[in-house]
């Protein structure tokens, strides 16, 4: 299991000239439950967002991503139509959780995935800081999502579990 937040910020290395590429800013995910993305952050004149699909990189280390050729670069033109980690406003970072019985589990601040498949397996939510001093954060399993939209709505009797 991976942490998408720990792809954010970690520079991308193009392994024939050994040349940082860019950096990663955002996960893409598609049909809201598999990541399929990395975005890089903008550079120079560019309005249009840059992204590796996880298919077309080597390596994706604790330190760096490293792809075999600039080429594997791709523009994406309409972000709209994809759930971002952190951009845009149909990211999961900052959601709320509540369960179908009105009970507000806390707000969404990272995304975990299967690391064979890249298929969402959970959620890690925050109750703020005392929260989260005082009882930790807790891990919400994908399973348990009902729906995906202004708020993540779960299943009552869900169980979580805390990190």
């Amino acid at each position: 299991m991976r942490r998408t937040s720990d792809w954010i910020g970690l520079p991308v290395i193009d392994l024939k000239t050994g040349t940082t590429i860019g950096k990663v800013t955002d996960v893409l995910f598609a049909h809201d439950d598999y990541a399929f993305a990395l975005i890089l952050e903008r550079g120079g004149l560019l309005f249009h967002s840059r992204a590796i699909l996880l298919t077309d990189i080597h390596s994706l280390g604790p330190d760096a991503v490293t792809i075999e050729s600039p080429e594997r670069i791709k523009v994406i033109e309409n972000l709209g139509r994809y759930r971002c980690l952190m951009g845009t406003e149909t990211r999961f970072v900052g959601k709320q959780m509540v369960r179908e019985d009105g009970f507000n589990l806390g707000t969404v601040v990272d995304v975990y995935v299967a690391s064979d498949s890249d298929k969402i397996v959970g959620y890690e939510a925050s109750d703020g800081l005392i929260g989260d001093l005082l009882h930790g954060r807790r891990r919400v399993p994908f399973e348990a999502t009902l729906e995906i939209g202004e708020a993540i709505l779960v299943k009552n009797g869900v169980a979580l579990e805390g990190i």
